[in-house]
């Protein structure tokens, strides 16, 4: 009958059987990070678990977040997809970046690129939004990842070699917004173009609307983040090596 194997007879009151895999798809981005937790042997330490404190603390916000807002099923569903497949793919970033460092610019952006798409095409699959609804979908999500990522080393080159995580983080906050607010406006202008439909006010407004929320909340996760990197040693590692900076944080600037 549908989600749920909705069952019982027409008399009786309607039962819900759920099944485990229902939940795979919002699983299926925090296996990826415990994967690349695993099965990475330079991540088989202890401490490499820290990393899923501030991806923890941001799940239990968003959670929160999304029930004080009011959204449809639909809403809810399709935005923590994206903010779940995102996440993860920050963490699994930061969780490869020893590799990644070895790289140059470009090849770590795309490589970069390529794990956040993976993951949110992993995690729309098997959601029953439709073919065409999940392929738009995924490429809204490459579209705000690449943005994601673009504010990242646009912000680091901005900053040059002035280590400095207030410069860091003001420079980031302006080109995340900036960058995500014309992802969206890009595919837009292509979803208009493609589909040969009219400019819809109400698509706009849910444009803009995703660009922003994922703005904030990408910002949001790339200073929690850095906050722990200040704090931490074995953090602050990992950040310079994701931003391609040499040793020598400067922690106070």
């Amino acid at each position: 009958m549908g989600l749920g194997e909705l069952a019982g007879p027409p008399s009786a009151s309607a039962t819900v059987d759920w099944k485990l895999y229902y939940s795979l798809p919002i699983v299926t981005p925090w296996a990826i990070v415990f994967a690349a937790v695993f099965l990475v042997k330079t991540n088989r330490h202890p401490r490499v678990l820290a990393v899923l404190v501030p991806l923890a603390i941001l799940f239990v916000a968003w959670s929160a977040f999304v029930k004080s807002l009011g959204w449809s099923d639909i809403e809810g569903r399709v935005y923590t997809l994206m903010f779940h497949s995102m996440l993860a793919g920050l963490g699994v970033i930061w969780l490869l970046c020893g590799g990644l460092s070895r790289r140059g610019r470009l090849g770590r952006f795309f490589i970069a690129l390529v794990v956040m798409v993976g993951i949110c095409a992993a995690a729309m699959a098997g959601q029953g939004l439709g073919r065409e609804l999940s392929f738009q979908l995924v490429m809204l999500e490459a579209a705000l990842a690449a943005a994601l990522l673009g504010s990242l080393a646009l912000a680091r080159r901005l900053c040059g070699e002035r280590r400095e995580l207030v410069r860091f983080s003001l420079w980031l906050g302006a080109t995340v917004l900036t960058l995500c607010l014309a992802a969206v406006a890009l595919f837009g202008a292509l979803l208009i173009v493609v589909s040969g439909v009219g400019i819809d006010r109400r698509i706009v407004a849910q444009l803009l609307q995703t660009g922003l929320v994922v703005a904030a909340w990408m910002y949001a996760a790339d200073l929690l983040l850095m906050l722990f990197a200040v704090r931490s040693e074995f953090y602050r590692g990992r950040f310079l090596e994701c931003l391609g900076w040499p040793a020598g944080y400067d922690r106070d600037g």
